[in-house]
């Protein structure tokens, strides 16, 4: 009897070490197959501001630049012009390149601080005029794309702001260029609008803040200046300050 009880016992035990071996290598293969439906493509992805694509077996996405594309648990949104990276599942890298579907005119070439070979190596559309204006030396580009005129300004051979002219007659299009670039708010002075923005909603990462009014009833004038010069005011919020700063850009060239 005791040996029929011991290998009853044996058997018994044999027969749960089986069972419990074989449940794991089920719930092996339940993780594998889970993970083999995570495979993550790398390919690098291209966009147009608006545009949405969702990255399969991504959980959660981190971009590197919000301002060029948010993300949100699988799906990646475009924002602005630009390039950033994503890392999927805080373990695999896609970057992501925004491209404009306007372009009006190229750039401008917000170097700040470059110098005039630089302005002159790279500014390939127009045709290029200098001269002195107010005490600055600047380098213009007439009929550059959509653009009537471009100048450029140095101070002490450095460059420090532009401003484009373009017709009032490509209004839309010009608003949807730059909103493709920069985030913009409208001001206001009177009956007189305005739109006033930075290449980053985060004024710290910001380089540039451009602004734009009606010059007159045929020309749009945009001045594009370096975000260092005017960051004090943006801290402040102070809008009409910053509004005023611009202008007295734009006068430099009247």
């Amino acid at each position: 009897m005791k040996k029929r009880n011991l290998l009853f016992l044996v058997l018994a035990t044999f027969s749960v070490c089986l069972f419990v071996s074989c449940g794991g290598d089920d719930g092996d293969a339940a993780s594998e197959a889970k993970e083999a439906e995570k495979v993550i493509d790398t390919t690098p992805i291209t966009m147009y501001p608006g545009d949405m694509h969702t990255i399969q077996g991504a959980d959660t996405i981190t971009s590197s630049n919000q301002f060029v594309a948010l993300s949100s648990k699988n799906v990646v949104k475009a924002w602005h012009v630009g390039q950033a990276s994503l890392l999927v599942n805080s373990k695999v890298t896609i970057p992501v390149t925004v491209l404009p579907k306007y372009n009006l005119y190229d750039g401008p070439i917000c170097k700040w601080g470059c110098d005039m070979d630089y302005i002159r190596n790279n500014q390939k559309q127009g045709t290029r005029d200098e001269k002195t204006v107010s005490g600055k030396y600047v380098i213009s580009y007439t009929n550059a794309g959509a653009a009537s005129g471009l100048a450029y300004t140095f101070e002490n051979g450095k460059l420090a702001s532009i401003l484009a002219a373009v017709s009032t007659k490509y209004v839309s299009q010009l608003t949807d260029f730059l909103l493709e670039r920069y985030y913009l708010v409208p001001g206001y002075e009177g009956e007189k609008n305005y739109f006033m923005g930075t290449d980053n909603t985060d004024i710290n990462a910001a380089t540039t803040v451009v602004y734009m009014e009606v010059y007159n009833a045929d020309v749009f004038a945009i001045v594009y200046a370096p975000i260092d010069k005017l960051k004090n005011l943006t801290r402040s919020g102070d809008t009409d300050k910053l509004a005023e700063e611009a202008k007295k850009l734009i006068k430099e060239f009247k």
